[in-house]
């Protein structure tokens, strides 16, 4: 669970009174840009599904960052000594 999660999640326990959409709004502006834009895209109807959302796109950033970084390695060729 990231950090933003357990921090949103800490904070919620102490507030009743916010409705639901106003929580995920706080939730989904308060993430990292690139994955904000996503998590908006997909319109989460509860606070849960967003969380589910940023940590499902936190790993695909996370994949396609490593993928990306292994094809850079490969296309150089390294010279023997």
């Amino acid at each position: 669970m990231t950090e933003h999660i357990k921090e949103c999640k800490k904070l919620n326990i102490r507030v009743n009174d916010i409705l639901e959409k106003w929580r995920i709004d706080v939730f989904i502006r308060n993430l990292k840009d690139n994955i904000q834009c996503e998590v908006h895209l997909w319109e989460p109807d509860s606070l849960e599904k967003a969380f589910r959302l940023e940590r499902k796109i936190e790993r695909k950033n996370y994949v396609e960052a490593c993928t990306s970084k292994m094809r850079h390695m490969a296309n150089h060729k390294f010279l023997p000594c």
